[in-house]
């Protein structure tokens, strides 16, 4: 273990420079890279190497479903390779901004991976960074995985924080004031509407919500005084109307936040109290726009569950606890052996010994202390994983005793008074 640490640590040294046998013609993430020196050491062989790419793996395959905003805090053990996983549904036109904080700062690097979950369930990834913050401006409607794992033999806390905002600014600032959404019904049903309806005094200025173009400034019988922008490097179209001014002209160049129009009831709005109608078109047709310019006013429950307990093992209590992990519902029975990953709000996320994620409440795990002696009647392997298909680390002969410090499925989680620690066939 020691040589094959010497040997890691080698790799993690050398992360800067680049492989002579890495194709320089296809952009390589820093996760794949890392991985990529691993294999060419012949690391993915060993059982650390083998246990960092498998979890890499399941991360994506079983992530936790989360709501977004979402704040955690946990801690990478150098002992035991690891990742997490973490699904959350996105709407288009939001921004998903998240940050990382970490400690220590150096010699501690954590790879952030983003991916989406196309129609075939396979993940593709996205973006991806080995850097503090990844931002994202969602295109359509879908999930989003994030992926978030460490380098080998390297432990160290984290935050993780995954917030969802709007990715142009509000049109009329500080005048949240919607009344009337997109798809509301007009004219009898005849029509619904193609905007939102955002009420201000007369004469109160409307922006442009990003940088980009004007394309249009005209008059037409429903939106009387109107603008039309292009954003910069997006594929939609921008729509103003109702103005009782428009101060820009076509083709001009504008930045966001600059002042365009003014708020005014032009058009069909002659009888209504003044608001900016705004709608957002695409090249199939008006979107909706809520998603753009919606400003969140929710924050990440607190973290409540004590983070002094992550990346520790524990045993759950005398009870059986009822979880879900995605749509499935199963029992965990008491005294079951669970690694804790990370604390949300008053609850923690562990990994379970056949390695499947779930989040209990911190009230339902106590300290691994010995549950009771046991003297054995035979000879027993015990293995580094609760499945007779796992490593074999060490044997416990018949008369000697045990501490029984949990269990899971049928193994025992057993240490000796000779260090050993590991998994026991009941």
């Amino acid at each position: 273990m020691k040589h094959l640490g010497i040997v890691i640590m080698v790799i993690i040294l050398s992360a800067g420079c680049r492989s002579p046998g890495i194709d320089i013609f296809e952009k390589k993430s820093p996760h794949d890279e890392y991985g990529q020196r691993l294999k060419k050491a012949g690391l993915d062989e060993t059982a650390v190497g083998k246990a960092w790419f498998s979890l890499a793996d399941l991360s994506l395959k079983q992530p936790v479903n989360i709501n977004l905003p979402y704040k955690e805090s946990g801690f990478f053990n150098a002992e035991k390779p690891d990742a997490a996983g973490y699904s959350f549904a996105v709407r288009r036109g939001e921004l998903i901004n998240i940050s990382l904080e970490k400690l220590p700062v150096n010699n501690f690097k954590v790879f952030m991976d983003l991916w989406e979950i196309s129609q075939d369930s396979i993940p593709e990834r996205l973006d991806y960074t080995d850097s503090l913050v990844l931002n994202y401006e969602v295109e359509k409607d879908t999930r989003f995985i994030l992926r978030l794992q460490p380098e080998l033999l390297q432990s160290g806390s984290f935050t993780i924080t995954i917030k969802s905002g709007p990715s142009l600014a509000f049109p009329v600032p500080g005048k949240e004031n919607i009344q009337s959404y997109w798809g509301a019904v007009r004219d009898g049903g005849s029509r619904s509407h193609e905007g939102v309806d955002i009420f201000a005094s007369r004469k109160t200025p409307v922006i442009a919500v990003a940088d980009g173009r004007i394309t249009r400034v005209g008059l037409n019988n429903l939106g009387g005084k109107v603008i039309s922008m292009r954003p910069s490097g997006k594929n939609i179209s921008l729509y103003y109307a109702h103005l009782d001014s428009q101060l820009v002209n076509p083709g001009q160049h504008t930045s966001a936040g600059d002042t365009i129009g003014l708020v005014g009831n032009t058009g069909n709005a002659i009888s209504t109290s003044p608001h900016l109608h705004f709608g957002i078109y695409s090249t199939q047709g008006a979107i909706d726009h809520l998603p753009f310019i919606q400003i969140s006013k929710t924050n990440p429950p607190a973290i409540q569950a004590s983070t002094e307990r992550t990346g520790q093992l524990a045993r759950t209590i005398r009870q059986t606890i009822k979880v879900k992990s995605n749509e499935n519902s199963f029992s965990i029975y008491p005294n079951s052996i669970v690694y804790i990953q990370a604390a949300y709000a008053d609850q923690y996320r562990v990994r379970l010994p056949d390695s499947l994620s779930v989040y209990i409440d911190a009230n339902q795990v106590t300290t691994l202390t010995p549950l009771r002696v046991m003297t054995l009647k035979e000879n027993a392997v015990v293995y580094d994983q609760a499945k007779e298909t796992a490593l074999q680390i060490g044997t416990i002969l018949s008369g000697d005793e045990v501490n029984i410090m949990g269990s899971y499925n049928s193994y025992y989680y057993i240490t000796n008074s000779m260090g050993l620690e590991g998994w026991l066939k009941q």
